[in-house]
C-alpha cells in the first residue's frame, strides 16, 4: 500500500489550519467500497493537534452503475477513538507475526487469569503452546510474564504432588518402595540445598540406604525412609517429655552402620 499524500488546508479567519491526509481506499469491491480519510486540526492557539478519522462505505446494487456521491454509511472516530484503534492494531500486528494457519483467541477487558472462563483459558493455552512450538513465545509474552508462568506452573506442580502424598498417607497398603518412588520424583521437598538424588543408593563401595541426595557443596546425604505407621517418639508421662521410639533407634543404628 502506497503512503497517502498529505496537504494543508488553510483555515479561514479565526479558524484553525487543517492537515488532510489523502483518502485511502480500504476495500474496492464490485458492489461495496470503503474509503478512509484522516483530518488533523492544528489548534495553534491551544498548542495541540487533534486528529479525526472517517470511514465511508459506498454500496450499489448493479455492477455497471456508478458509485453514489454520498456515502451509504459513515463511521467517525474522534481523537481518543483513533488512539485506541491504533493501539489495538499495533497489538494485533504482534499476532500476525505468527503463522497464519494458527488460530488465536483475543482476550480483552481482564488482567487476571481467574476472571477468564473455560473457553478463554483454553484459548490462552492453545496460543502459548502454538507459539512455543514455533519458537516465537517471546514475541507475544513479556519476559516477566514468562517468569510468572514458570512460577505458577511450579506452584501447581508442587500442590499436585503434595495432594498425592496426602492420599498416600491414608493408604496403609503402600510399601516403603512406593514412598521411595514418590520422594525420588519430588526430591525438592528436602529443600534447595540439593542438586538431586544419586542414580544409585551408593555410599563408598557398598550399595545401601533408601535415598542418597547430593548437596550443592558436593556431599552425600542419606535419607532413610520409614512408613508413616512407624512410631517415631514415645511419651514419658512421669517426666513429661518424649524419647526416641524403638523404630527410630533402629533407623539411627542402621544409618550409623551404613557409614562404618
Amino acid at each position: 500500500m502506497d503512503i497517502p499524500k498529505r496537504f494543508i488546508k488553510a483555515g479561514n479567519l479565526g479558524y484553525p489550519e487543517e492537515e488532510i491526509i489523502e483518502k485511502q481506499v480500504l476495500k474496492d469491491g464490485t458492489f461495496v467500497k470503503k474509503v478512509a480519510q484522516t483530518v488533523i486540526v492544528d489548534h495553534k492557539t491551544q498548542g495541540r493537534r487533534v486528529e479525526s478519522l472517517t470511514i465511508d462505505e459506498f454500496k450499489k446494487t448493479k455492477k455497471n452503475e456508478p458509485w453514489p456521491e454520498s456515502a451509504t454509511s459513515r463511521i467517525s472516530l474522534d481523537h481518543d477513538a483513533v488512539r485506541n484503534l491504533l493501539n489495538y492494531l499495533l497489538a494485533h500486528k504482534e499476532f500476525l507475526k505468527l503463522q497464519r494457519s494458527s488460530f488465536y483467541t483475543l482476550i480483552t477487558g481482564t488482567h487476571e487469569l481467574s476472571e477468564l472462563n473455560a473457553s478463554e483459558l483454553s484459548g490462552v493455552v492453545s496460543l502459548v503452546q502454538t507459539a512455543a512450538k514455533q519458537g516465537k513465545l517471546a514475541e507475544i509474552v513479556k519476559p516477566e510474564a514468562l517468569q510468572n508462568f514458570n512460577a505458577a506452573i511450579n506452584q501447581a506442580r508442587y500442590k499436585s504432588a503434595i495432594d498425592q502424598l496426602s492420599q498416600m498417607l491414608s493408604n496403609v497398603a503402600l510399601s516403603e518402595d512406593d514412598y521411595k518412588k514418590w520422594f525420588l520424583e519430588h526430591h525438592w521437598v528436602f529443600g534447595t540445598d540439593y542438586l538431586g538424588p544419586e542414580d544409585r543408593t551408593k555410599i563408598g563401595w557398598a550399595v545401601k540406604g533408601d535415598i542418597i541426595l547430593r548437596s550443592i557443596d558436593g556431599y552425600q546425604d542419606l535419607v532413610e525412609l520409614k512408613l508413616p505407621t512407624a512410631e517415631v517418639l514415645k511419651n514419658d508421662p512421669s517426666h513429661n517429655n518424649w524419647f526416641p521410639s524403638t523404630e527410630l533407634s533402629k533407623a539411627l543404628a542402621q544409618v550409623i552402620k551404613y557409614f562404618q
